[in-house]
This record gives C-alpha cells, sequence and structure tokens, in this order.
C-alpha cells in the first residue's frame, strides 16, 4: 500500500512563539505598572517566559542529506530571531518610558504633597489642594492607558524565508521519504524553539527590573503615587 502522503505547509509551525507572548506579558507588566493588577500576577504571567515546556527533541543529524532545507531553515531562524529580538526591544523601550514617565509623576506628587504638608494651608483649601494633585495623577494614569502599543510587523525578509521553506517542503514530497521529512520539520521547529530561549530570558530579567527599580519601594508607581493624594486628602478632612 502507498504511503499517505501529507501536505507539509499544513503542519510545520513557523510562527515564534514569542510573537504573541512578548505582546502578552509586556502588556500585563504595563497593567502592573499602572496600578492596574497586582504585580504578583504580573510576576507569573512573566515566568511563562521562561518556563515552557516543549515535546520537541532534537534530531541532531536529520539535515546533512538535505542541505537547501538546511539552508531555508537557517534563514527563517535567523530572520525569526532578529524579529523577535526587535520586538522585545521596542516592548522594553516603551516601558521603561512608562516607568520613568510614572516615577517624574509620583516624584512630583509626593513632593507637593509635602509642601502641603509644611505650608499653612487648612481646611477646605488645603483639601481642595490635595485633591487636585489627586486627580492630576489620575488624568496622567489615563493619558498613559490610552497612549498606543508598540507594534512590530513581521519583517518581508521572513514572510519570503518561511514562504521559501514551506514551498521547499512540500515540494520534498516525493523525493524524501515521508517519515524522514516529518523529522526534518521536527529539527526546525526545535531549532526555532530553541533560538528564542535567550531572548525570553533577556525580555524577563528586564521586565522584573522595571517592576522593581531601586527607586520604587513596592514596584506600582501609579498606584504608589495616587494613594499618597488620597491619604493625604483624608489627613487633610480631620
Amino acid at each position: 500500500m502507498e504511503e499517505e502522503r501529507i501536505d507539509a505547509r499544513l503542519y510545520i509551525s513557523v510562527r515564534p512563539y514569542l510573537e504573541y507572548t512578548i505582546p502578552d506579558v509586556a502588556s500585563d507588566v504595563r497593567s502592573a505598572l499602572l496600578g492596574d493588577v497586582e504585580s504578583e500576577y504580573t510576576e507569573r504571567m512573566i515566568n511563562t517566559l521562561t518556563c515552557r515546556e516543549t515535546d520537541l527533541c532534537d534530531p541532531s543529524d536529520e539535515w546533512d542529506a538535505t542541505p537547501e532545507l538546511q539552508s531555508a531553515a537557517a534563514r527563517v531562524c535567523t530572520h525569526a530571531c532578529d524579529y523577535i529580538s526587535t520586538l522585545s526591544h521596542a516592548w522594553v523601550e516603551y516601558l521603561t518610558r512608562l516607568s520613568q514617565g510614572l516615577l517624574r509623576e509620583e516624584s512630583v506628587a509626593r513632593r507637593e504633597l509635602d509642601n502641603i504638608q509644611r505650608s499653612k494651608i487648612a481646611g477646605e483649601s488645603r483639601i481642595l489642594c490635595i485633591e487636585r494633585i489627586a486627580q492630576r495623577v489620575d488624568a496622567f494614569l489615563e493619558e498613559c492607558r490610552s497612549t498606543p502599543a508598540p507594534t512590530v510587523s513581521r519583517p518581508d525578509e521572513l514572510i519570503r524565508a518561511t514562504t521559501e521553506l514551506k514551498n521547499l517542503f512540500a515540494a520534498s514530497y516525493g523525493s524524501v521519504v515521508t517519515r524522514k521529512l516529518m523529522r526534518l520539520k521536527q529539527k526546525f521547529e526545535y531549532d526555532l524553539f530553541k533560538i528564542q530561549e535567550p531572548v525570553a530570558q533577556e525580555f524577563a530579567v528586564r521586565l522584573r527590573t522595571l517592576l522593581r527599580p531601586p527607586e520604587s519601594e513596592a514596584g506600582v508607581r501609579a498606584e504608589s503615587a495616587r494613594g499618597s493624594a488620597r491619604r493625604g486628602s483624608r489627613a487633610g478632612r480631620v
């Protein structure tokens, strides 16, 4: 009986997992910085970057008989690594700017609250001053929430390389034994998974640094600044 042939274009996975994991986890960090979610939850999400399980194994000797496929697969991995590195850097820059803005706003709010506490302003005037600070902090947070998140499109080089690899796999049926071809597919998917690990590890470190910078005691600047203003307002009413 003739061996059943499977169209490799339907089965080979050419999408780097970090393409969707980086934006998802970075969005959680953004919410934590803004005080919208607990940092403990965000830490669990960051762990998903580096604690991924895979059932892929490394059939390390399988490429030797197919140099054309090997070259095509290597090009996909190279362009995919460049792409997810660019994606990672874009999110780190975005979150760094956000964190720095929140730190500045917190510093200004604390300084203004300290000035009010030391001043002779009392009664309703004191309360109004404190509430204006809280309102400004809230407005700043809303502005941060409305700031567009970074978007990085797949580069044309990666699109062309993945199309070429899919076509080569499909064209190999008939000249390469199906079982061997599926092993080649597995080898590529394993390599694609492994080249993402260093990017994921570096990204996780940067995210944790942003959540727990030296300038902040708790790592949630938005809630700290807003809370300081609210507490000052309540104290002014006593």
